[in-house]
C-alpha cells in the first residue's frame, strides 16, 4: 500500500527520523512503501526563532513550568542535528528514488517575516 507523507515544520523532524529508523529495523516496508512527501514550511536548516522561544521556556520555568529545550535545540539554525538528521534521511536510497522521480515536494514562504526582530 503507497504510503505519502505531509509534514509542517516541528514534525518534520519526528518524520525524518521514523523513516531513519523504518530503514534500519524491520520495518523497512515502511520507507519501501512511501511513493511521496510533502514538506510544508518546513525550515531544513532550522530556524531563528528558536533564540525568542528558547527565552520564553526559561521565563516560564522560573514560574515553575516545565520546560523542554531539547527540540528547541534541534531546531536551532544551522544545527548539528538537524545537519545529520537530513544527512541521513537523504542518504537512503528509496529517498534518493523519490527525490530523482519528483516526488519529494517543498512549500515555503518568499517574504521574509520578522517576530520580535528575529527572521522568521
Amino acid at each position: 500500500m503507497p504510503l505519502q507523507f505531509l509534514n509542517h515544520w516541528i514534525c518534520n523532524n519526528y518524520m525524518l527520523q521514523a523513516l531513519i529508523c523504518a530503514n534500519e529495523e524491520d520495518s523497512h516496508q515502511i520507507i519501501c512503501n512511501t511513493n511521496g512527501i510533502i514538506f510544508l514550511g518546513t525550515p531544513h536548516r532550522g530556524s531563528q526563532i528558536t533564540v525568542v522561544a528558547n527565552i520564553w521556556y526559561r521565563l516560564s520555568s522560573l514560574l515553575g513550568y516545565p520546560s523542554a529545550t531539547a527540540l528547541l535545540k534541534t531546531l536551532a539554525y544551522s544545527s548539528e542535528e538537524l545537519e545529520e538528521l537530513d544527512h541521513r534521511f537523504l542518504s537512503l536510497t528509496e529517498i534518493k528514488k523519490l527525490l530523482f522521480e519528483g516526488k519529494i515536494v517543498c512549500f515555503f514562504e518568499t517574504k521574509g517575516l520578522s517576530l520580535f526582530g528575529v527572521s522568521v
